[in-house]
């Protein structure tokens, strides 16, 4: 069945060439209601149907040019006026004539003049007929387009791409210019709103949407629940200007998407067109958007249980990380990665309260950022909505943070609309609080507190056992504490890096061409430079990169030294007289026009200055960037001076370690729990223990020294005596004293004496030998004396004197020889300890060809008596040395009278000399009875004698020897034994040539 369909307004095209028929025509159609056009011929009815089509056409046949029947052909060969109903007039009446134009493609046929009644009749039933069509077409198109969308739409699940299709969707089959949705929660407020042109998306801030809802024909919808058909928005108040496109949007369509009686959200199409959408139209978005919000509620509820899927996967995955990670910082770190990451938050924090502040530490994280930290320290007592929450532990949400007074601004943050936060506690304790932001309307809700509760109760657990974790583990990482502690000061170790990013953000900051930073040494009164940044890349490598560290006088540059002398900022600009040559110069190279020139400042003082070349003719400079520039230097200056104090305290430090690394005194430190903190170099060596593998370890588990121990023991507890003597495994002997030093423990400072100990007993064998040489004569004369004492007592004068003639010159001459015994010790005890001395010591020439002879001439009537062969080998041709003859000839005499008195009787005795590189070298050689080879290192030592039943029965001092070795080395040389237990030794020595005497 047809619908009810009035034709009447139509447009009708009347072609004809009759003047009479065109107006007839045109006034009984207008007279009915219809609006009418006319044409003479079927050339211009042609133009004018391309131009504005019809709603019908009344077509006479007989026309000049084109006829009716080529007219209507051709309209009907072209798809967009085939549609278009024609009736042709013309005043043939017979059959074939109809029969033509029928076939051609017209609809009807009426023979002029035709009957007024007639006419209207066939051309109201033609246009309610084409009518008819087009709606049977539309409705088609409606039902077809409806199926399509809700097959589509049911199969999407995402709300944000559902919303996007609704938007292409909407706009396609209305053709409307601009479509947007708005998307609203179970309360009524707004959630989502996206809005799409012709060209593309259209971005519109929050605040044109805000305003839209409240005040706008979309606000009307959604509190009214129906839509709404505007045809001119110029006559509508409920549509406002909000931007400037607003003002082009003539026909509006608004329809809310209404499911379960509540407003799920609203749809709007606009048009430039006024009165461009119809009823249909409205007809058609109302059922899209009733089918939008069936399938937009399914997706939503999907969502939610995504999203409480996610929140249990969430609450698995921070409780596994809360029991696999024990570093406070890592746990933190991870646990807001992993909040963050699962629910699209814009960022998550944990603040831990320290006493009465919270610290914000680099565990933080940012969506956008792989790691964004915010650390800093926030007092309780300061504004903002987490310290609300600890000072009243409980949640608090704030879906708005612009209508909340308690929220605090930070500025790594701008995109914040919302905040969440939840105290963390333990026992009743406050620990801290879990806070969430969101740059989202409506992302945060109600329902998301116990769910961060859980968590914020997870991390509070997790963040108590890593800090117990951390405390049990402390003692055991003091030498990682002590590394830590220096990081501050080795910090500034990379002070070119630092430096580098200042100058860097300063030229961004300020949009300059280039920044230099230089350092002011006063001594000298020069500048040197230590970073650069520039933006003309190419530029920078080849311009004052080069100059880094080399300095220039300051007085060279007079605006330098005003500004190093005023502490304020100066500008100087290229055509300025304050600019010198030098200064021009610079700018032309860099291609600058002005230079910003600022203080350096550090603890009251002026280190160095910071330069910003600017490229811009005329550019100015506010307070504001001025005080950025300045704030931003004292960061340089803190740097640079913080690298000055760090190369003073190293230089201090190497002086220091010089001095302990030097001393030859061992040093050992131990901290107050007796834990080994300081080894110097020496003690290293003393006891064979790198200070590596013993520092941070208690004394007694890497030095087992009983007396070292019990010291520091003693001086812990205070108690003397606080010296001691500590034995060594290479039998050396240290005399430690130890001592308290406040804030480090005790310190035991350690003194090698082995030598000392050596001279003692050296001394004391000095002493018991002395004492056994000189008590065998002493005991002698003393015995003779006494003999003769007895005789002369009992024997009468005549047999004293026959007992002394017959006894006394025996015992007198037995007292002689053990007088010069003593005398003879005593003598060379006296001559040691001048020639140790080197006192008495002549410096002349010598021959030794010379010294060699006289000794063996001298010493030949001993080895005659003793009949011991003695010979010597020396050339005539020996370089002469530089000494005393005298003590040269006992070093010789004292060789060969060893090698005489230690010879058995039939043995020989060879000396000889010769020149070997700088030196002359003199030899002795025996066939006597020989040295053990254990003995020998001890030959040269005072009194010393070899203990050997051969021996027990030659007299001597055991000085000898000691007397040649000190001789020799008095003239710069050195002496050497070979020898062999039965075959012999041999005694040598070498002297410099032409050389000099030790000092």
């Amino acid at each position: 069945m047809l619908p009810d369909i009035d034709p009447r307004g139509g447009n009708i095209l009347v072609v004809d060439d009759s003047a009479t028929s065109r107006t007839w025509a045109k006034v009984v159609l207008e007279r009915s209601g219809y609006h009418v056009r006319v044409a003479e011929d079927g050339g211009e009815a042609l133009v004018m149907i391309e131009s504005q089509p019809p709603d019908l056409i009344l077509l006479d046949v007989i026309l000049p040019g084109l006829d009716g029947y080529v007219v209507t052909r051709r309209l009907r060969e072209d798809p967009r006026f085939a549609p278009i109903p024609i009736i042709l007039l013309t005043t043939l009446g017979d059959v074939s004539s109809k029969v033509k134009g029928l076939e051609a493609g017209a609809n009807d046929f009426l023979t002029k003049p035709p009957e007024e009644s007639e006419l209207l009749a066939r051309v109201r039933t033609l246009l309610r007929l084409t009518y008819s069509h087009k709606a049977l077409l539309a409705e088609k198109s409606k039902t077809e387009l409806l199926y399509r969308i809700s097959r589509e739409l049911s199969a999407e699940l995402d709300v944000d791409a559902l919303l996007s299709r609704i938007l292409n969707f909407t706009m396609d089959a209305l053709d409307a210019l601009t479509s947007s949705v708005i998307l609203l929660d179970e309360q009524g407020k707004p959630i989502r709103q996206i809005s799409r042109r012709r060209d593309g998306i259209a971005m519109i801030s929050g605040e044109v949407w805000e305003k839209i809802v409240q005040e706008g024909l979309t606000g009307w919808v959604i509190r009214n629940q129906e839509g709404a058909l505007v045809g001119d928005t110029r006559d509508d108040p409920r549509w406002i200007v909000v931007e400037e496109s607003h003002t082009n949007m003539l026909s509006v369509l608004a329809v809310p998407m209404l499911h379960g009686g509540r407003t799920a959200g609203t749809v709007v199409l606009t048009h430039d067109q006024a009165h461009y959408f119809t009823r249909e139209h409205f007809e058609l978005l109302n059922s899209v958007a009733s089918q939008s919000a069936i399938v937009i509620e399914k997706a939503r509820a999907y969502q939610k249980e995504q999203i409480r899927a996610r929140q249990l996967q969430l609450i698995n995955n921070v409780g596994r990380q809360a029991t696999s990670i024990l570093h406070p910082n890592q746990l933190l770190r991870e646990i807001s990665r992993l909040i963050c990451q699962s629910f699209d938050y814009y960022h998550v924090s944990v603040g831990l309260l320290e006493d009465n502040e919270l610290v914000f530490g680099d565990w933080g994280y940012r969506r956008d950022q792989e790691v964004q930290g915010l650390p800093e320290r926030l007092s309780l007592q300061s504004q903002g909505i987490v310290p609300w929450v600890v000072e009243n532990r409980r949640p608090l949400l704030v879906p708005d943070v612009a209508e909340d007074r308690r929220y605090r601004q930070v500025e790594e943050l701008p995109d914040t609309v919302a905040e969440l936060a939840v105290p963390m506690q333990i026992g009743g304790q406050a620990l801290g609080v879990l806070d969430v932001q969101s740059d989202r309307f409506n992302q945060l809700r109600e329902e998301d507190i116990p769910l961060l509760e859980t968590l914020a109760s997870q991390i509070a657990i997790a963040l108590r056992n890593a800090q117990l974790f951390t405390e049990a583990q402390r003692r055991l990482r003091e030498q990682e504490a002590l590394l830590e502690t220096s990081t501050s000061v080795s910090s500034t170790i990379q002070l070119e890096e630092v430096l580098q990013r200042v100058a860097q953000a300063m030229t961004k900051a300020l949009n300059v061409a280039a920044c230099a930073i230089s350092f002011w040494n006063q001594e000298d009164n020069t500048v040197a430079l230590l970073a650069e940044y520039s933006s003309d890349q190419p530029k920078r490598t080849t311009g004052q990169k080069d100059a880094i560290d080399k300095p220039y006088p300051v007085q060279d540059y007079p605006a330098t030294a005003k500004v190093l002398s005023s502490r304020k900022p100066l500008v100087v600009r290229l055509e300025h007289e304050n600019a010198t040559a030098r200064e021009q110069a610079l700018m032309e190279k860099y291609d600058v026009a002005s230079l910003l020139m600022l203080p350096l400042r550090a603890r009251d003082r002026v280190i160095g200055l910071v330069e910003l070349y600017e490229a811009q003719e005329g550019r100015d400079y506010s307070e504001q960037e001025i005080a950025f520039c300045l704030a931003v230097a004292d960061h340089a200056a803190l740097a640079i001076e913080n690298a000055r104090l760090y190369a003073e305290t190293e230089a201090e430090r190497g002086k220091m370690a010089a001095v302990l690394g030097g001393t030859t005194d061992a040093v050992l430190v131990t901290d107050n729990a007796g834990r080994i903190v300081l080894l110097n170099t020496a003690a290293e060596r003393a006891f064979g223990l790198p200070a590596e593998q013993a520092v941070g370890k208690p004394l007694e588990e890497v030095i087992p020294s009983p007396p070292l121990v019990d010291l520091f023991r003693r001086g812990a507890e205070d108690r003397p005596p606080h010296v001691a003597e500590v034995p060594l495994d290479d039998e050396r002997i240290l005399y430690a004293s130890i001592a308290r030093v406040e804030g480090v423990g005790h310190v035991a400072v350690m003194q090698d004496i082995t030598y000392l100990k050596e001279l003692e007993q050296l001394k004391n064998e000095f002493v018991a030998t002395v004492s056994h040489d000189l008590r065998s004569p002493l005991g002698s004369i003393y015995g003779y004396a006494d003999l003769l004492s007895k005789i002369i007592e009992q024997q009468e004068e005549q047999e004293l004197v026959k007992q002394i003639k017959s006894q006394g010159e025996d015992f007198v001459q037995r007292i002689k020889v053990r007088a010069r015994q003593m005398a003879e010790l005593v003598e060379d005890l006296l001559d040691l300890g001048k020639i140790e001395a080197g006192v008495e010591m002549a410096q002349t020439s010598c021959q030794i060809t010379t010294i060699v002879a006289e000794v063996v001439e001298e010493a030949r009537i001993k080895s005659q008596v003793k009949k011991v062969a003695l010979d010597a080998t020396v050339p005539d041709d020996l370089p002469a040395v530089v000494g005393d003859p005298r003590q040269l000839r006992r070093a010789i005499d004292n060789l060969v009278g060893n090698a005489i008195k230690y010879t058995p009787t039939g043995g020989a005795v060879h000396v000889q000399a010769w020149a070997e590189s700088n030196s002359v070298m003199v030899e002795v050689k025996d066939t006597g009875i020989g040295i053990p080879r254990e003995e020998m290192p001890r030959l040269f030592e005072k009194f010393y004698r070899v203990p050997a039943p051969e021996t027990e029965d030659i007299p001597g001092t055991g000085l000898g020897l000691a007397i040649t070795k000190a001789i020799v080395e008095q003239h710069g040389g050195q002496v050497w034994v070979e020898s062999e237990p039965g075959k012999g030794s041999a005694f040598g020595f070498s002297l410099p040539i032409g050389g000099q005497a030790a000092p």
